[in-house]
């Protein structure tokens, strides 16, 4: 019976493949498959980026109490990190320069020159669905770690203690003297 169903199925793609306009009709609907899911990954993107410092600060520590914990020996661990800066958005703009020089010969042979520019920074704006309108936001810079201080039971351990330590910087980028692990 599964036979009869394929065979069935490759009869009807070979009526598809014989008329041309349904084979460009299948092509676009193939190549609107492809295009939408990078759509919506840059929305979801986009959200992302608008997440609060807030956010960021307790998914980054959420993260790193994650990894000491699965660090043999270390047990729960609680994790307080301090940041350098604030957090910075990168907005698109539009840039338009001017750029005028001009020359004037006078009767006493002397050139006067004179040059002017000009520079103009526009905020390229979104409309949202709603109707309110947003700069366009290409990025969000979040500030750098710049220490951390680890709570855990096995800092008792030199051996966890400086796997834990280790790890922190790996995963912070910061130095290991910027590092306390305690219990």
């Amino acid at each position: 019976m599964e036979v009869i169903k394929f065979k069935n199925i490759l009869n009807c793609f070979n009526q598809i493949l014989e008329d041309k306009k349904k084979l460009f009709a299948l092509a676009i609907f193939g190549a609107t498959l492809i295009i939408l899911p990078n759509f919506f990954s840059y929305k979801k993107k986009a959200y992302i980026s608008r997440e609060s410092f807030e956010n960021y600060e307790k998914k980054i520590q959420f993260e790193i109490e994650n990894i000491i914990s699965n660090i043999q020996g270390a047990g729960k661990a609680k994790i307080f990190i301090t940041f350098v800066g604030s957090s910075q958005n990168v907005y698109a703009t539009e840039n338009k320069e001017n750029k005028e020089s001009t020359a004037e010969k006078y009767e006493s042979n002397t050139i006067h020159k004179k040059k002017s520019e000009d520079c103009e920074k526009k905020y390229i704006i979104t409309k949202e669905s709603d109707g309110s309108e947003h700069p366009l936001e290409l990025k969000k810079i979040y500030p750098k770690a710049n220490g951390a201080v680890v709570i855990c039971k096995g800092a008792d351990n030199l051996e966890v203690r400086k796997k834990i330590t280790e790890a922190i910087s790996i995963a912070l980028g910061i130095n290991t003297n910027k590092i306390c692990v305690t219990n």
